[in-house]
């Protein structure tokens, strides 16, 4: 039950607005410089004080690119997942192509809903000053049978998230371009380099 609080954002490129100020309970700000932002908050009351910080937990103007993910032991804060059915939706796995130490997966095997599309949105990125750049991601996928009709769509946004442009949309019609191996009746783990296969868009 703090009764204070005390922000530091580093760099200090940044200015409180709206009224509010460093130590405001919800303050609001606006950055004046691009680049990744460590914000330390004291929370205290008149028994003391605690401190927590978050180092480079703000990004604004986007990471810089070249930017990896190996998902290396789960699916960091940056990202954002929507699941409009508050059901199976994407989540971590251990499961890699010996490239990286997890993935991330959708449990379509536990899934039985249909006309879903569960989102898994990356952090902002920034472009500028470059051409031509490229979406390189590794991935894994096969059917249950042949009627089964998942797919994977890519869109990209230039505003935010205010709008977005579908970029590329695949699913398996039979002639495996999408799935990376034979039908599969059971829960598919991938397991070897073979199960996977590498896509540039």
């Amino acid at each position: 039950a703090p009764t204070n609080w005390d922000w530091t954002i580093y760099p200090s490129t940044y200015q409180f607005v709206n009224g509010t100020n460093a130590q405001s309970r919800n303050p609001e700000v606006v950055f004046t410089a691009k680049g990744q932002y460590t914000v330390q908050l004291i929370a205290s009351n008149r028994f003391g004080s605690d401190t927590v910080v978050e180092v480079n937990t703000l990004n604004y103007g986007g990471y810089p690119l070249p930017f990896t993910d190996d998902f290396s032991n789960n699916i960091d804060e940056e990202y954002s997942i929507v699941n409009p059915d508050n059901g199976i939706t994407w989540a971590y796995s251990s499961a890699s192509n010996g490239n990286g130490n997890g993935s991330i997966f959708m449990d379509f095997y536990g899934y039985n809903g249909s006309g879903q599309e569960d989102e898994f949105i990356l952090p902002a990125l920034d472009f500028t000053g470059l051409t031509g750049v490229q979406l390189q991601y590794d991935m894994a996928y096969r059917q249950f049978n042949s009627s089964t009709d998942d797919s994977l769509k890519i869109y990209v946004s230039t505003d935010c998230g205010a709008t977005w442009t579908l970029e590329s949309a695949r699913g398996e019609n039979g002639t495996q371009n999408f799935a990376t191996g034979a039908a599969l009746s059971s829960n598919f783990v991938p397991s070897t380099a073979s199960d996977w296969r590498s896509d540039v868009l």
